[in-house]
C-alpha cells in the first residue's frame, strides 16, 4: 500500500500503478485529514471541523464513522489491510510505515541529502534532493477541496521549495550553474521576494558570463522588496551584488574572503547550518488541556483560517495555571511544521531585559553575524521580518506582560507563526484571541499528582489525595509543588501533609518546593502595577471574603467606587481577580481564589498600616456579611 499526498490524493497497492477507488469528496477529505497527520490520532471533532468548517450538520459525528467505514471498505475491496485506519479513543489514526507515504519519504530522503552534504559528499546528496523533488505531483492534495487543505498545500510547497533551494546550492558549488539557469529563472519569477532563489541565479549567470543579467536581476529584485516590504535587499543578496560588481568571484558564501579581494566583505546573515531549536524540554507528565491543545496545533499549522494570514495564538490565565507548560506542550506538538526552526524567549527570565534585546538574539539565532546586526530599532525589526519571509519559524514568547513586548517580534508573512504565553490579554494584537487557561479538573489534578507520588500512594488514601488537590486549588503548579514534596518524602503520611494544608497560616510554606513557588508566581503578577491597586488587593485578601461586591472594595479601600473599579481592572486582567455572577443592573462582584487571599493577606500584615488594616475589616456595604475571624484578628 502506497499513500500519495504530494499531489493529488491518492492510493494504490504495491507494485501497482493504478489508484484505488476512494469514493466521494466527504471520505476524500477525511482521508485527506488522516493522511497528512499519519501515525497520530485526529479526533472526530478535528474530522468534522476539516469536512464541514464552523457548520456542520446534526448528524456530522456519524457520517464521520460512516466515511471511515466506506474507506475500510474500499481498501479491502481492492486488496489492502483495511487495518490501515485505527479507532482510537478520541478518534481515528492512519497507520502506515514510512516507506509507504510519499510526504515521509521526502522526509527521509531530504535528511539523508542533508547529512551527505554535510559529511563532503555533494554529488550523493544532490542525487537524494533531486529524488525527493520529485515526489512532488503538483500542490500537496491539490484535488482536495477543504481549508485545511490548502494550509497543507502551503506547508509542503515550502519545504518543496527550501529543499530547492539547498539543492541548487549544492549543484552550484559543483559547477552546475548553467544548467540551472532556466529553472532559477521560473522559480524567481514565481517567487520573487526570495532571496536565497535570487541569489542562486545571479551567480548562476555571472559564472555562465552573463554579468549584465545577473545584475538586472538583483535590480529586479531590490525594485520588488522595497515595494512590498519598503526594506533593502538583504546584506547577502547585497554583497552577491557587489562581488560580482568588482568582477570577483561569488562562489563561497558570504562571509568568506573572495579569492584574491584582499580584505574580506561584511559578515551577512545566512540560514545557520542547523536551524534554532531553543524550544524548552517538553512536559512528559503534562495532563489535560485536550480542547486549548487542539485549537493551538490547529492555529500554528494553519488548519484554523486561510494560509495566507499571520497565525498568532495566544494563552492566559491566573498564575499556577500552567500556561507556560501549554504553550511549551502545544509547541513541541506543531515543531515539525517549522523546519526551519523554533525560537524562544522568556520575558520573566532574568537576561531578557527587553524586545530588542530578544529581538537581537533572535537574529543571531537566525544566522545574522553580530556586526550584520543593524543599530537602529527599525532596522533591526526589517531585517528579522526579511528573514522570516521566507522561512517556517515558530516563534514562542513566554511570560508576555504587554503588546510592546510582542510587536517587533511578530513575522510580517504567513509562513510563520507565534504562540504567546501572556500574564494579561493581548487583545489589542490584531487577530491574537486569548485561549483561557485556568484550573485542573479534579480527575486531571489527582492524575498529575499520581504520576508524581505513585498509585499505590494514592490508592492507601485516596480521600486525602483528594483534599490535597483541593487546598491548591486544583492549579498544576501548586498541586506539583505537593506532589513534589510528597515524592521526595516516601515516608511521608498524606493525611498528615493535608492537615499541614488545612491550617491556612501554614499552606503557602507547604505548597512551596524549590522553584515551585506560589509566591513568586504572585509577586511576578503584581509587579508594575499602580500601587494603589496592589494595596487594594492586599485589603481584598485582609477581609478573607472570597466574593465581594464593587461597593464593599471600595469601602474597604476608603476611594469612591468609580475609583476601585479603575483599579480592579488591571487586577483582573492578570487574573488576580476574577469575575464574579451580579444581578442584572447590579455594581461588579469579584471572586479572589483561596490561595491568592493567603498571600495577599501576609503582605497586608506586612505593608498596610494599622489605620488601613481596621477600615478594611471595619468597613462594609454588604449588609450582614460575616468577617472570618482570621480575618478581625488582623486588626490591631
Amino acid at each position: 500500500m502506497f499513500f500519495r499526498m504530494l499531489g493529488p490524493l491518492e492510493v494504490a497497492l504495491d507494485g501497482h500503478r493504478r489508484p484505488i477507488a476512494l469514493g466521494r469528496t466527504q471520505r476524500r477529505i477525511v482521508l485527506a485529514k488522516l493522511l497528512a497527520e499519519v501515525n497520530r490520532t485526529v479526533p472526530v471533532g478535528v474530522l468534522v471541523e476539516a469536512v464541514w468548517g464552523g457548520c456542520p450538520p446534526r448528524s456530522a459525528e456519524q457520517q464521520i464513522q460512516t466515511a471511515v467505514w466506506r474507506l475500510r471498505r474500499s481498501l479491502a475491496e481492492a486488496g489492502a489491510d483495511s487495518d490501515h485506519i485505527e479507532t482510537t479513543a478520541s478518534g481515528y489514526a492512519l497507520r502506515a510505515a514510512e516507506e509507504q507515504v510519499d510526504a515521509c519519504v521526502f522526509r527521509r530522503l531530504t535528511r539523508g541529502a542533508r547529512a551527505q552534504a554535510a559529511a563532503g559528499d555533494p554529488r550523493a546528496a544532490i542525487a537524494r534532493y533531486r529524488e525527493a523533488l520529485g515526489l512532488f505531483r503538483g500542490p500537496a492534495l491539490g484535488d482536495v477541496s477543504a481549508p485545511f487543505a490548502e494550509s497543507v498545500a502551503a506547508q509542503w510547497e515550502e519545504r518543496r521549495v527550501g529543499a530547492l533551494e539547498e539543492c541548487v546550492e549544492l549543484e552550484l558549488e559543483c559547477g552546475r550553474g548553467h544548467d540551472l539557469i532556466d529553472e532559477l529563472t521560473t522559480l524567481v519569477r514565481r517567487y520573487p521576494l526570495r532571496e536565497r532563489l535570487r541569489g542562486h541565479l545571479m551567480s548562476a549567470l555571472y559564472e555562465a558570463d552573463r554579468r549584465a543579467e545577473a545584475l538586472a536581476v538583483y535590480q529586479q529584485g531590490r525594485e520588488a522588496v522595497v515595494a512590498e516590504l519598503g526594506l533593502e535587499p538583504s546584506p547577502h543578496l547585497s554583497e552577491t551584488h557587489s562581488r560580482i560588481l568588482r568582477g570577483e568571484p561569488v562562489r563561497g558564501g558570504p562571509g568568506r574572503a573572495a579569492d584574491g579581494a584582499g580584505g574580506g566583505a561584511a559578515p551577512a546573515p545566512l540560514a545557520p547550518p542547523t536551524p534554532p531549536a531553543w524550544l524548552p524540554s517538553d512536559i512528559p507528565d503534562f495532563v489535560g488541556r485536550a480542547d486549548q491543545v487542539d485549537r493551538v496545533s490547529r492555529v500554528l499549522v494553519g488548519d484554523g483560517g486561510a494560509a495566507d494570514r499571520p497565525r498568532i495564538e495566544s494563552l492566559t490565565g491566573p498564575p499556577g495555571a500552567g500556561v507556560s507548560a501549554l504553550a511549551v506542550h502545544a509547541a513541541h506538538l506543531v515543531r515539525d511544521g517549522f523546519p526551519d526552526g523554533q525560537l524562544y524567549a522568556d520575558f520573566a527570565a532574568p537576561e531578557t531585559e527587553s524586545a530588542d534585546e530578544v529581538l537581537h538574539c533572535f537574529l543571531r539565532g537566525l544566522g545574522v553575524a553580530e556586526s550584520a546586526i543593524p543599530s537602529a530599532p527599525r532596522q533591526r525589526v526589517g531585517l528579522y521580518r526579511t528573514l522570516l519571509c521566507d522561512r517556517r519559524v515558530l516563534v514562542v514568547l513566554d511570560n508576555v506582560l504587554t503588546a510592546g513586548q510582542v510587536r517587533p517580534l511578530l513575522p510580517g508573512g504567513p509562513r510563520s507563526a507565534v504562540l504567546i504565553a501572556a500574564r494579561a490579554p493581548l487583545t489589542e494584537i490584531p487577530g491574537c484571541r486569548p485561549v483561557e487557561v485556568d484550573a485542573l479538573s479534579t480527575d486531571e489534578a489527582v492524575e498529575l499528582l499520581t504520576s508524581m507520588v505513585g498509585l499505590e500512594r494514592v490508592l492507601q488514601s485516596p480521600a486525602a489525595v483528594h483534599g490535597i488537590v483541593r487546598a491548591a486549588g486544583h492549579l498544576p503548579m501548586t498541586v506539583r509543588a505537593a506532589g513534589a514534596h510528597l515524592a521526595g518524602r516516601t515516608d511521608a503520611d498524606l493525611s498528615a501533609y493535608l492537615r499541614r494544608l488545612s491550617d491556612p497560616g501554614q499552606r503557602l510554606d507547604a505548597l512551596t518546593r524549590g522553584t515551585l513557588d506560589p509566591r513568586d508566581g504572585l509577586r511576578r503578577r503584581l509587579a508594575g502595577l499602580p500601587g494603589a491597586a496592589v494595596d487594594l488587593w492586599y485589603v481584598l485578601g485582609l477581609r478573607g471574603e472570597e466574593h465581594v461586591g464593587l461597593d464593599t472594595a471600595a469601602h474597604a479601600g476608603g476611594v469612591p467606587a468609580d475609583v476601585a473599579e479603575r483599579l480592579l481592572n488591571p487586577l483582573m486582567d492578570r487574573r488576580l481577580l476574577d469575575p464574579a455572577p451580579a444581578a442584572p443592573g447590579e455594581p461588579p462582584r469579584y471572586r479572589m481564589r483561596e490561595l491568592f487571599g493567603l498571600y495577599a493577606r501576609e503582605q497586608a500584615l506586612l505593608t498596610l498600616s494599622e489605620a488601613v488594616r481596621r477600615r478594611a475589616l471595619l468597613s462594609s456595604a454588604d449588609v450582614g456579611v460575616e468577617r472570618p475571624a482570621r480575618a478581625v484578628s488582623a486588626v490591631g
